[in-house]
């Protein structure tokens, strides 16, 4: 079991991670996790433990679901469509427009 020193650091670490991977700023992240810009920042540096619903809604914003690996067998279609929103969400421009093109494409494809 980690200490809560480590918990901090490991928690920070992949916030660190996902962010840098979305091109997040801390004030980003804060905004779309409806959490206070400090409390963001101050998990984000591993200089604070989270709530646990904090914490969930700062993963969310990211992306992804901490809660997955608990019950995947319990998601409902509305979990499904949730996740797929949120990450429709996350996308920028160029990825939207290669979405919309696939997308298209396949419609094409299934008639």
């Amino acid at each position: 079991m980690l200490n809560e020193e480590d918990f901090k650091k490991q928690i920070s670490t992949a916030i660190r991670k996902l962010r840098y991977e979305k091109k997040y700023s801390i004030e980003k992240l804060a905004e779309l996790s409806e959490t206070d810009y400090s409390s963001v920042n101050l998990i984000a540096n591993g200089k604070q433990s989270p709530r646990s619903y904090t914490l969930y809604k700062i993963f969310h914003a990211l992306g992804y679901n901490l809660l997955k690996d608990l019950n995947p067998k319990n998601q409902t279609r509305q979990d499904l469509e949730d996740n797929l929103l949120s990450s429709i969400a996350h996308l920028n421009e160029k990825e939207l427009q290669d979405l919309i093109v696939f997308l298209k494409n396949f419609t094409l494809k299934q008639r």
